[in-house]
């Protein structure tokens, strides 16, 4: 069994809560997400980029009061993680 390393995060309440509402829904939990958009980010330059770009568009939303709506659950769930080698996991 691997060790977890403990971790704080801060999220705006709206994006937490329409995070909890989906995450019920598709009984997925925040750690599994944070876990695989981590794994995705080290390894996948296109997906870096893509989160590297939309970083600055959603603070601008979150600021403003409206949500982005470019990025769907239904795209994340359509572009699944990429194949990575065992090694890189350990």
């Amino acid at each position: 069994m691997s060790s977890k390393v403990p971790t704080t995060i801060k999220l705006e309440p709206s994006i937490y809560d329409d995070f909890k509402v989906l995450g019920i829904r598709q009984k997925f939990s925040l750690q599994s997400f944070v876990e695989k958009a981590i794994i995705r980010y080290v390894n996948d330059e296109n997906f870096r980029n893509d989160m590297d770009a939309f970083k600055l568009s959603c603070q601008e939303s979150i600021k403003s009061g409206h949500m982005v709506e470019s990025i769907s659950s239904e795209s994340i769930v359509n572009n699944p993680l990429p194949e990575i080698e065992s090694s890189v996991l350990t």
